[in-house]
């Protein structure tokens, strides 16, 4: 059945024949925070009517107030619980990475808002490290996600919300519900800090709702 996916703001990908606004840039450096990259200036975030200010020095604590998003968000529109959150792994989180992913400090801020939510399972992983989807030659077709997806402990017929940063074609999150469903688990939803678009949206902190079609392997 279809994955219902989430995104808090809209990362905007255009670059010729877009004047960015200031709202463009403060989304998109929310989404590089998520991520744990450097931003090169102040930016903010709209939580309700409330606007933050971050930087570099603060940028740790959008993680934060995306969990309040989301909080807010489950607030209005429950699910059926209990369930587990499960990141969606990074591009080096393969079967010999022992770390804590940047996701799951992500899925695990969120979990902490959300009284339904019975923590964070961190179980997916790749058979090898992969090419950031970015990359030269990086891949976000499902099919060929799927095959190089790993669960590292047996799901038996949880409930799952998959936790990623950004979709764009919504291929990591149909090969995950699709690794996911093979072993037992039933995934209800994904939430992304951001949804990659190629056209300027009214308001780049709108909650956007979509669903992406099953992948059948």
């Amino acid at each position: 059945m279809p994955l219902p996916v989430v995104s808090f703001s809209s990362y905007l990908t255009a670059v010729d024949g877009v004047s960015w606004r200031t709202a463009d840039y403060d989304a998109r450096n929310f989404v590089h925070a998520i991520k744990d990259h450097d931003i090169a200036t102040f930016a903010c975030v709209r939580r309700g009517t409330e606007w933050r200010e971050f930087d570099n020095w603060n940028r740790q604590e959008v993680v934060f107030w995306f969990a309040d998003m989301v909080a807010e968000h489950f607030a209005r529109h429950p699910l059926p619980h209990p369930f587990i959150l499960v990141p969606v792994p990074g591009s080096q989180a393969d079967l010999r990475f022992d770390g804590s992913s940047r996701m799951a400090a992500v899925a695990r801020a969120i979990a902490g808002q959300l009284p339904a939510a019975c923590g964070v399972q961190d179980v997916l992983r790749w058979e090898s490290p992969m090419l950031p989807a970015t990359a030269w030659g990086g891949r976000r077709d499902a099919a060929f996600l799927y095959e190089r997806l790993r669960i590292t402990s047996r799901l038996n017929g949880e409930r799952v919300v998959l936790v990623d940063d950004v979709v764009t074609t919504g291929g990591h999150l149909r090969a995950c519900a699709a690794r996911l469903r093979s072993q037992g688990a039933e995934p209800l939803l994904g939430i992304c800090a951001g949804r990659a678009d190629p056209v300027q949206v009214v308001d780049p902190f709108a909650v956007r709702q979509e669903e992406l079609d099953d992948f059948q392997p």
